[in-house]
């Protein structure tokens, strides 16, 4: 792992074509660029339409290159004028069958392969389109005869047969045009080059867009990572999109990208904070270069004030990279969905704000004494009752547990899950008003509705009941625990994510810590009524903490081993506590602070 990631900027076509015409505009880029300690530029040659002559790239180039690394980039999978068919997502982007955008495509690949020996391509390159073509030969493939307006209206069911084929479809045309309009047209301009491909942060429906990692790594020489985080999103998916990529794709994986926007208007600015805490996750990802989106924000005060705050953040980033390792905790299994997981797309992101470690496993790495999380995409594509055998435990989501029961899991359900057969669901959802608990009720805090929405609630025939809730007719199972030659725990209140986050009564939440602190060794304990937007990454050796909050935290890190004095933030110990099986630091961690313990589990 780099210790100090390096800084780049990326400049788009328009910007590129301005600065090609006036010099002054470039020294005073270049002047503003060194400010912020960047020391590599990406110069693009395409987007939306506009394709900038290859002597003004190579101008601007050829003067930047005198105080930075240069490189290429491209927007290939952007719309413009003059272009063959394209689909409308609030963004214009191309159809990457049309015969007449693959033609283009190779006219803006050739031109910067010829100017420079590495480009990146931006996320933009994907199967976006249902066009009749696309049905054509999604039917011609198959051997199937449905219509346009049939096939959407099956994916948008996410119908499992047709979303696994047109996923397929999707990956054999992304990757056959990447193959050979992309890489095959650089090598023709240029042996030496090396293309990037960034893919984006909207990872769950990466294989519905034909955005195969494992596949599309092989045939590019290295891939960029989109962590873009922007208001109303956790910023674990900066550090998760990393992680998911370098988990299946292997192979070069370059750095990663971020932006100054908002996500919501996309006029405004990013708070500090967010910003901040995009930067920070997304270097913790430990790649090479960090990569800001645009370069017309070192013209904007604003945007520089944010990217001078989070750049202030890369000492303490180093000295973080310096001791990384293995990541260890609740893992998401590593695998590409063909349909959407309507529910528990990017529930690891939120679990990991709430004080849950997250990390990440191919299925066949998974290992005796392992902690997955099974989710209602993994369902049909894992063997449970084989994982368990190899003595790995699962924690079922709510989506998971009900799609298994639709299915009629029959044995499955019984033997593995320990579900009543014939009925294993009670019901899909209930209006709860207290969580129960050896007796003992915990409703919702100060000036707070009550009632909240929880389920499905299960028929239990074998294992225990840990939690239940009460709805006002009686108390029903929500968390359940059967042991076999491993642990399962089937969950009944994963499935509204706002609730599990901050709304539910802090049992809930902690006792997914606690679960995880059984199979860890180490696990956060909450001390108020609420502890939420608290980051919590494990490694064999410490337990790194960032506080998302704009107010101090208190908590306590529990271990079954040993703690040694915290490293880097704003950190108190109030309390520490020894004992021959746990021991347990009262911790005050300031705002958006991270710190770390080094930590020795027995």
């Amino acid at each position: 792992m780099e210790q100090d990631p390096k800084l780049a900027v990326y400049v788009t076509a328009n910007s590129v074509q301005r600065m090609s015409r006036n010099e002054e505009q470039v020294e005073d880029f270049s002047r503003r660029v060194k400010k912020l300690g960047i020391v590599k530029v990406y110069l693009e040659n395409y987007r939306d339409g506009l394709l900038v002559e290859r002597r003004e790239v190579e101008k601007v180039a050829e003067e930047l290159s005198k105080s930075f690394e240069v490189a290429g980039g491209m927007a290939i999978g952007t719309w413009g004028e003059g272009w063959g068919e394209g689909e409308q997502y609030g963004f214009r982007v191309i159809c990457v069958g049309d015969e007449r955008n693959r033609k283009l495509v190779r006219l803006v690949v050739s031109q910067q392969a010829s100017t420079f020996d590495e480009v990146v391509v931006d996320d933009f390159w994907a199967q976006w389109c249902y066009s009749q073509r696309d049905v054509d030969r999604f039917n011609e493939r198959f051997g199937t005869s449905i219509s346009r307006d049939s096939l959407i209206m099956r994916l948008a069911s996410n119908d499992p047969t047709t979303s696994a084929m047109w996923a397929e479809y999707s990956s054999d045309l992304l990757e056959d045009v990447s193959r050979s309009d992309v890489m095959g047209e650089a090598r023709k301009a240029n042996g030496k080059v090396k293309v990037l491909l960034k893919v984006a942060e909207w990872r769950e429906l990466f294989y519905h867009r034909g955005v195969a990692l494992r596949r599309l790594a092989k045939v590019f020489d290295g891939l960029y990572v989109g962590a873009e985080s922007r208001e109303n999103t956790p910023p674990t998916g900066s550090l998760h999109a990393t992680d998911l990529v370098k988990t299946i794709a292997g192979g070069e994986i370059k750095g990663v990208w971020l932006d100054t926007y908002d996500g919501l208007t996309w006029e405004e600015v990013a708070s500090p904070e967010t910003f901040t805490h995009q930067f920070v996750l997304s270097a913790l990802g430990g790649l090479e270069e960090l990569t800001l989106f645009d370069g017309s924000l070192v013209f904007d005060s604003e945007k520089v004030s944010l990217v001078e705050r989070a750049v202030g953040e890369i000492p303490k980033i180093s000295s973080w990279r310096k001791g990384a390792s293995t990541r260890l905790g609740l893992y998401r299994i590593a695998l590409q969905s063909s349909r959407r997981k309507v529910f528990d797309d990017y529930l690891e992101d939120y679990l990991a704000t709430i004080g849950i470690p997250v990390a990440f496993k191919r299925p066949d790495f998974l290992a005796q004494g392992d902690l997955a999380l099974i989710t209602e995409g993994d369902v049909d594509q894992l063997d449970l009752a084989a994982l368990s055998e190899r003595g790995v435990n699962l924690i079922l989501t709510s989506s998971a547990v009900e799609r298994l029961a639709d299915a009629g899991a029959g044995n499955l359900g019984s033997s593995l899950l320990g579900l009543d057969k014939r009925h294993p669901l009670r019901a899909r959802v209930t209006d709860g008003l207290a969580f129960v608990e050896k007796g003992r009720g915990h409703a919702r805090g100060h000036r707070i509705p009550q009632g909240f929405p929880v389920g499905p609630l299960v028929n239990l025939e074998e294992g225990d009941a840990l939690l239940y809730v009460y709805d006002g007719t009686g108390n029903w199972p929500v968390l359940t625990r059967k042991r076999t030659k491993s642990t399962i725990y089937l969950t009944g209140f994963t499935k509204y994510v706002p609730y599990l986050v901050s709304a539910f009564p802090e049992i809930v939440r902690q006792y997914l810590r606690d679960i995880v602190g059984v199979h860890t060794g180490v696990w956060i304990e909450s001390i108020g009524s609420t502890l939420t937007d608290l980051v919590f990454l494990l490694e064999g050796n410490r337990a790194t903490l960032m506080n998302l909050r704009n107010y101090s935290q208190r908590f306590r890190l529990n271990v079954r081993g040993e703690v040694q004095e915290p490293k880097g933030g704003q950190v108190k110990v109030v309390s520490k506590e020894e004992s021959n099986e746990v021991t347990k630091v009262e911790v005050s961690l300031a705002p958006n602070s991270l710190t770390w313990f080094p930590v020795k589990v027995r």
